[in-house]
């Protein structure tokens, strides 16, 4: 899916059109229509627009307009709303931290990306950056590779983060390799991310499952989210499609790449949503179709992907 540079693009910050699931949506609505879509406008960009939904795509054959929504699920981040938000933000800036590493270490030569590939462990930090912020580590991390006898055996790399008088420290670890690491026989440098924004704090393996497939949470985002789209299509009648797409703390999706624990997780949500259909029946709902995306890293490079159709789901219920 290819989006057109509209003049409003240079401004936006919340770049929902970045996320992968959109496009792998367009590609399976595509697929499922048999039709072919264009992007056409993101009315939320424009001023005084009463229309709040994200995107328009245009039919090109029959002209007729796409209009969606989207909003994101965080699943398992915090009960509490302010928490939530918090936890959000440091993984969004631990994947900002993460990209522009990748970045650095693309352009570094060849000889030292090797020598971190062959002998080091690399500590992600979770941290709460903008993206001008990840500029500049991305600077700072590439004059440190630079640095003249650079020894990682003795030396991380450290970002001092200024704000509001304070000075917050993002490091880098890099932690020899183990003879079990190396075993695993990964292709690139090895990178380990936290699974808890308290400074790696422990959380055991059977945490982790038993939140995994915790949705009950969940469901009911779904539910306040559905609620809330009533305002996005004022004014459009026809075509309006509520998309939430899973965002699944890290750690919690690792147990998802088995293609059988994914399809697992699509049942108990789908057994979740079941009970709450009474809550359904209050509500008369201003879009034509809902959606579920889930997106995680399967075995082998792969991806899983699924839509879950809330539509057809709950059929009698949302008109």
């Amino acid at each position: 899916m290819n989006f057109l540079q509209m003049n409003y693009c240079e401004h936006c910050e919340t770049k929902e059109c970045e996320f992968p699931e959109v496009s792998l949506f367009m590609e399976w609505i595509q697929t499922k229509e048999g039709v072919k879509y264009e992007h056409h406008d993101c009315p939320d960009k424009v001023i005084k627009n009463l229309v709040t939904a994200d995107f328009q795509f245009k039919n090109t054959v029959s002209n007729e307009i796409l209009t969606i929504e989207v909003k994101q699920l965080h699943h398992a981040f915090s009960q509490k709303k302010v928490k939530e938000n918090k936890n959000i933000a440091l993984l969004k800036g631990m994947y900002l931290i993460n990209g522009v590493f990748e970045q650095v270490t693309n352009i570094i030569n060849r000889k030292l990306y090797d020598h971190i590939k062959d002998n080091f462990i690399v500590h992600m930090p979770m941290a709460i950056v903008s993206e001008k912020e990840s500029l500049e580590i991305g600077n700072e991390l590439l004059s440190f590779f630079r640095t003249e006898n650079l020894n990682l055996y003795n030396d991380n790399f450290i970002y001092e983060k200024k704000r509001n008088k304070e000075i917050k420290r993002i490091e880098i670890k890099f932690q020899p390799l183990t003879d079990e690491i190396r075993q695993l026989g990964g292709k690139g440098i090895y990178q380990l991310f936290p699974v808890d924004p308290n400074e790696m704090a422990g959380i055991s393996f059977s945490e982790i499952w038993e939140t995994t497939w915790d949705v009950s949470l969940l469901t009911k985002k779904v539910i306040k989210n559905l609620i809330k789209s009533n305002n996005s299509f004022i004014g459009i009648n026809e075509n309006r499609i509520m998309l939430q797409m899973i965002v699944f703390k890290y750690g919690l999706d690792l147990n998802l790449m088995n293609i059988d624990y994914f399809n697992h997780f699509i049942f108990v949500l789908k057994e979740e949503m079941n009970k709450y259909k009474s809550e359904f029946k209050k509500h008369k709902f201003n879009f034509d179709n809902a959606y579920i995306c889930l997106l995680v890293d399967g075995v082998d490079d792969t991806k899983n992907f699924e839509v879950l159709d809330i539509t057809n789901l709950l059929s009698d219920l949302i008109s």
